[in-house]
């Protein structure tokens, strides 16, 4: 395999990549607090934007190519939902007290966080309160999972 394209704009490492799901755009978030969105089609970056205030990690696209989730990495443990074309937040997910990761449901506005406080919550990007909440014993792990069951009688 032949690397296409280098870009070399970030100043620290990049700690996140995600890719639309029909794979035309890539969004990374970056150590220096940056995100960016780039064209597969074409190899060209989009727009940059910075988080300064909060950090990003762990970006998401929603499931649209203009809206993304990310984790902060200062300030607090928030989600942020941000708008990729409005260069704004649109809501934030408040209650985890530690580190979080993210995984956003692939078919609908649903998404798991867990974080280093030992809980795993639901959220809908539709509302800033928590839909689901699940006390652990140890650092939890989440996944979204889809299974489709095919019945023959």
């Amino acid at each position: 395999m032949v690397c296409a394209k280098n870009f070399t704009e970030n100043q620290d490492v990049i700690n996140h990549i995600n890719f639309t799901p029909d794979g035309t755009l890539l969004v990374t978030s970056s150590n220096d607090d940056s995100i960016t969105v780039y064209d597969c089609a074409n190899g060209t970056k989009q727009r940059s934007v910075n988080s300064k205030k909060y950090g990003v990690d762990l970006i998401h696209f929603a499931h649209t190519h203009n809206d993304a989730i990310h984790a902060s990495t200062k300030v607090d443990n928030n989600i942020r939902y941000f708008s990729l074309h409005g260069n704004k937040y649109l809501r934030y997910f408040k209650g985890h007290t530690k580190n979080v990761t993210l995984c956003m449901s692939p078919v609908d506005d649903m998404f798991l966080s867990g974080s280093l406080d030992k809980t795993i919550r639901l959220w809908d990007l539709k509302s800033s309160n928590c839909q689901g909440l699940m006390q652990l014993s140890s650092r939890p792990i989440a996944a979204f999972g889809i299974f489709f069951l095919n019945f023959i009688f």
